[in-house]
């Protein structure tokens, strides 16, 4: 049987200069999101609480049994297909906000729900500057592509428990390390990375086996969240994912589609 876990905070490493931001990194650790005060019961957002963005990205747990309308196809990490989903690499629903502070800096909070699990997995956080994401089709093509400055957050869980979190950057030709973080988080100036309990209530969702039929899944017990400092720059889509599952949005209030809309164009 899962265990139930409780929403814990962070806990804080010793402060490190890591110039995700590329210059001197003030010595405050960065103050994560209320994720139950931004969001309602229903994830819509309820209230920035200060910040310039935030959206909720819905996704249905598979847990083994139930079809999941958005996982990855088999040995293709750029195709989205419906199928079922291992508990381990399965995603819940996943929540985005951002704000700026006062030197101008750009900071994103991502958090998704989980299943807790025993089994060794890992869940991946990328944030592109350009548009990413799916077109038309069954399967659905990922496509947009990464610029130089993108970040890339690899969380990897082993037995169950958060071992380790590498952040990289997006060089024009492949992800370089720039910091790592060890099983008990971290939470500095220029990022941040935690594991426990979910801190909203899971949304209720019914699912359905691949036949059609309704099925009873476990609810989401575990959330997984990083944050990072990356500058004077602008970003517009997110990507989560886990060996097996995936959920992608964009930014509403910055990057390419705020720029869009100021234009009178629609999403």
């Amino acid at each position: 049987m899962r265990k139930i876990l409780k929403y814990v905070a962070c806990t804080v490493a010793a402060v490190l200069a890591l110039a995700l931001v590329g210059q001197a990194a003030a010595q405050e650790p960065l103050a994560r999101p209320d994720w139950a005060a931004v969001f309602g019961p229903d994830g819509k957002v309820v209230n920035l609480q200060g910040g310039i963005d935030a959206f909720f990205m819905e996704d249905k747990i598979s847990d083994g049994i139930g079809l999941d309308m958005s996982v990855l196809a088999a040995g293709d990490m750029q195709t989205v297909d419906n199928g079922i989903v291992a508990g381990a690499n399965d995603l819940g629903n996943g929540y985005v906000w951002a704000r700026t502070d006062a030197g101008g800096n750009l900071q994103i909070f991502a958090g998704v729900e989980r299943l807790d699990s025993p089994a060794d997995t890992y869940v991946e956080f990328e944030f592109n500057q350009d548009v990413v994401k799916v077109h038309s089709g069954t399967p659905w093509p990922i496509q947009g592509g990464r610029t130089p400055g993108d970040v890339l957050v690899h969380v990897n869980f082993v037995a169950g428990a958060l071992s380790s979190a590498v952040f990289m950057r997006w060089d024009g030709a492949s992800y370089q390390p720039v910091a790592g973080a060890g099983p008990e988080g971290y939470n500095g100036p220029d990022y941040l990375v935690c594991a426990g309990g979910t801190p909203l209530p899971p949304i209720a969702q019914e699912t359905w086996d691949a036949a059609g039929f309704p099925v009873q899944v476990i609810q989401p017990n575990s959330f997984v969240e990083v944050g990072l400092n990356v500058g004077p720059m602008e970003f517009t889509s997110v990507q989560v994912r886990t060996p097996g599952d995936v959920i992608l949005d964009s930014f509403r209030n910055i990057g390419f589609w705020a720029r869009w809309a100021q234009k009178g164009g629609q999403r």
